[in-house]
């Protein structure tokens, strides 16, 4: 296990373009929100956190599973840093061991254990802070951040995520690449294009 290891996953949002709550659009016989919270714990980090805010009580009933902790996120209209501020703010205060963060948002479809593994196999080799998701020149999710980077991820503010300080600590920063790390889920057509897919 990576005992000083902790996942984020940010799932709170309202889904405005597709009208009903993407965490839990099926694809390939599973949730979005399952399938990435089952490659959370296929990694075999000490900790896992869901960041829930728009329609808690009905995602949180669909979820399957007790290794998991669910927060909620009552700003969760504010905007993604919420989010971040939200699930850090549970591992700093809950598990003091944990130095290492990484976070995910629930509606890439592709990504897997794997991606998570080079994530952290890339950290131990650079010993950089923060290990970046690379996918259509995007440097973005899923990412590892340090501990040292925690200060500034809990002052995040607004829509500005964790790419917000990607972008800032340019020399901080090295990549994976996430094949189809592009591909999420927004309008319907996109659920469309996944299923006919299959994922």
């Amino acid at each position: 296990m990576h005992s000083n290891i902790g996942i984020i996953i940010l799932a709170a949002g309202v889904s405005n373009r597709l009208g009903r709550a993407k965490q839990l659009e099926i694809i390939n016989g599973k949730s979005l929100l399952q399938h990435t919270i089952d490659v959370a714990i296929e990694t075999n980090v000490q900790k896992i956190v869901v960041v829930l805010g728009a329609r808690f009580d009905e995602i949180k009933s669909r979820i399957q599973d007790n290794d998991i902790v669910i927060v909620k996120n009552e700003n969760w209209e504010q905007g993604m840093s919420t989010s971040i501020v939200c699930g850090l703010s549970h591992i700093v205060t809950t598990s003091p061991g944990i130095d290492k963060v990484v976070f995910m948002v629930c509606d890439q479809p592709y990504v897997n254990t794997e991606l998570l593994a080079t994530l952290i196999a890339k950290n131990k080799e650079t010993n950089l802070p923060i290990i970046a998701s690379e996918y259509n020149g995007i440097k973005g999710i899923p990412a590892l951040f340090e501990k040292e980077m925690f200060g500034s991820l809990l002052q995040l503010e607004g829509d500005g995520g964790a790419g917000k300080l990607i972008k800032q600590h340019k020399e901080l920063v090295t990549t994976v690449q996430f094949e189809k790390g592009e591909v999420d889920v927004d309008r319907e057509e996109d659920v469309e294009k996944l299923r006919i897919s299959k994922v």
